[in-house]
């Protein structure tokens, strides 16, 4: 492919996924898509034989990022410390993705529950390696002593991603329902003080006074 067909491509996802995210695959048109790029409509069934597979390339091109993010990240640990810094980078990379692409995270969970045997292959591919590579991760952290070794780490790993996407969808009945704005940037810092302190010390306080 040349580098100009390549270019071509990446316009077509870079633009396309915000209209997605936004006004979801059945409010998005060829037309949209085309005056959003300023191409014409016959690139879109060149490159990805129409809406539809420009809808999933979308997808999938952004769970791609997901998945090489983790990988970097979600190596596993030699000791507590290197522990709780890839947990700090990964969940970094998790409420900056949640904070700056929220419609598109809503668009994707909605096609996880959906049954749809494109999508379904799709996470399977991407979503499916990062959960594992959680796992493994939250693994090495019950090996290390971070973690209780009587906790399940599939377990874990199923509770950290489903309380990170209960957290961020529905933003505005949980803007409304906090007092702090989770505009301001210091509220992500916030956030992920609050998992890591939650996952690698727990809720209760030993030292408490009865």
């Amino acid at each position: 492919m040349t580098k100009k067909g390549s270019t071509t491509k990446d316009l077509l996802l870079k633009k396309a996924t915000p209209l997605f995210a936004k006004k979801g695959y059945d409010g998005t048109t060829i037309k949209d898509i085309c005056e959003a790029t300023g191409m014409n409509v016959s690139l879109v069934s060149y490159y990805f034989g129409g809406k539809e597979g420009l809808f999933y390339s979308c997808i999938e091109n952004f769970a791609d990022f997901g998945l090489k993010t983790a990988e970097k990240i979600l190596i596993q640990p030699k000791s507590k410390e290197e522990f709780k810094v890839r947990l700090n980078m990964f969940l970094d990379e998790m409420i900056n993705i949640h904070f700056e692409h929220e419609d598109l995270l809503t668009l994707i969970y909605m096609e996880m529950e959906s049954q749809n045997l494109k999508s379904a292959d799709i996470f399977r591919k991407t979503f499916a390696k990062v959960f594992q590579l959680c796992v493994e991760f939250f693994e090495a952290g019950k090996n290390i002593g971070i973690m209780d070794r009587s906790l399940d780490a599939r377990l874990s790993a199923a509770i950290f991603f489903g309380s990170i996407k209960s957290f961020f969808t529905g933003s505005k009945l949980r803007k409304q329902s906090l007092l702090d704005d989770l505009n301001d940037p210091s509220q992500k810092k916030k956030i992920r003080e609050h998992y890591i302190k939650i996952f690698c010390e727990g809720f209760y306080n030993e030292n408490k006074n009865n």
